[in-house]
């Protein structure tokens, strides 16, 4: 495809005030990061000879220093109207951190849908195809996956693969995992959105081939006998459903595939299954979590949560295929961290001291100020302020909200 394209433009996702249980957006993402943190706090992972420690345990809680006004900066959004924080740490982590994760993956998933239109634009279609594979409970998720990508690997590599790809006039894949947890154990599952030069009147039946191609490498890399679920394909019209969903949260925070290729990190629950954000929400409630005929406590939610944090770190979320971003003239990638540092047009509203901050930390308090300034808007923050060093933290996991109760009148 030779054809000269324009640039893919940034989106920004919306953020809903709240969602059907009545909590601030902002509230629930940062009790979820908190218990990211929580859980990832003194852990570490190894990258090269060194030994490292998760970024998401200092998101939005460490300020940079800086020597004129230094502190913590309230800003407002225009473009949506969304308030945040402004000169803090972000750790650009999709699969770890439930604030940095919308912004990641709305930036890729507007990307996606850029080069989606580029290509039905010079008369090209699109499929998508999901592979998953038998699960047990007993299975740890660390195993599976390595079994379930050598398959993938095996699948891609091969000729049979190769000559459909070429048959459907493939232009390249774009790859994305998501898990989940059920009563059968570990979920994963692979979207892969075939991106096509020609319409082809007999695409689905043609990518309908690989289906026992799939069964017969899953079989051999030791992972059984795949069932009717385990390889789906589906026409341009699903896909492009999918990617359009990508970039906004679910009204109901829930899990769906996040949304299928590029947000998939982002939900919280699908079905019966919980993911991993899921996990995380559950905690911030206090919440046992019911999988099949078993209950399992916090301490146990958690132990879940870090056996797929420690497997996905440094993980790509969202793989293009080689040559394909150059083939349809999108800009040079951009990692993570670069797209979770990046700040779209913003007005600083007001600055904490680091004192200040320090006491919106110690009571836990990060969501419910930007949910007080939400409400009652910008000249709130004074009072926010100084009702700060009179509060008192009664446990760490307890919002400090209902001293909204102060505002009333206001």
């Amino acid at each position: 495809m030779s054809k000269s394209y324009p640039q893919a433009a940034e989106g920004r996702a919306k953020q809903p005030a709240k969602g059907p249980t009545g909590k601030d957006a902002n509230v629930r993402k940062y009790a979820m990061q908190s218990e990211a943190q929580k859980v990832l706090s003194g852990q570490t992972y190894s990258r090269g000879k060194k030994e490292h420690s998760y970024r998401v345990t200092r998101c939005h809680r460490h300020p940079y220093t800086r020597l004129h006004n230094p502190g913590v900066d309230v800003v407002h959004y225009p473009d949506n109207d969304r308030y945040g924080f402004g000169n803090l740490l972000s750790c650009g982590s999709t699969w770890h951190c439930p604030v940095c994760s919308p912004k990641i993956t709305e930036f890729r998933r507007a990307e996606l849908d850029a080069a989606i239109r580029k290509v039905i634009a010079a008369g090209g279609e699109i499929a998508m195809i999901t592979l998953t594979y038998p699960h047990s409970i007993d299975l740890p998720l660390t195993d599976s996956l390595d079994q379930f990508y050598k398959a993938r690997d095996r699948l891609t590599s091969s000729q049979a693969f190769k000559r459909i790809m070429k048959g459907v006039t493939a232009l390249g894949k774009v790859f994305s995992t998501e898990v989940t947890v059920g009563q059968n154990g570990w979920h994963p599952h692979l979207h892969m959105l075939v991106l096509c030069e020609k319409k082809s009147p007999d695409i689905l039946p043609q990518l309908e081939r690989l289906r026992d191609y799939w069964a017969n490498f899953v079989r051999k890399v030791g992972l059984g006998e795949i069932n009717e679920h385990g390889f789906d394909v589906r026409n341009g019209d699903y896909a492009a459903e999918y990617v359009a969903k990508y970039g906004h949260e679910p009204e109901a925070f829930t899990w769906g595939a996040s949304h299928e290729l590029a947000k998939s990190a982002t939900k919280v629950a699908r079905g019966e299954n919980v993911s991993p954000f899921g996990l995380l929400e559950l905690l911030s409630e206090r919440a046992a979590l019911e999988i099949g005929t078993r209950t399992l406590a916090p301490e146990e939610i958690a132990g879940l949560f870090l056996e797929y944090a420690t497997r996905f770190q440094g993980k790509q979320q969202l793989i293009w295929s080689p040559g394909l971003r150059e083939k349809l003239g999108l800009e040079a990638d951009r990692t993570d961290e670069q797209i979770a540092e990046d700040e779209a047009a913003r007005e600083v509203v007001g600055t904490f001291s680091l004192e200040e901050w320090q006491h919106v930390l110690r009571l836990n308090g990060r969501g419910q100020v930007l949910a007080l300034v939400r409400k009652y808007g910008p000249a709130a923050l004074p009072r926010i302020l100084a009702m700060l060093p009179t509060m008192k933290a009664k446990h760490p996991g307890e919002p400090w909200f209902s001293e909204e109760r102060r505002f009333r009148g206001y």
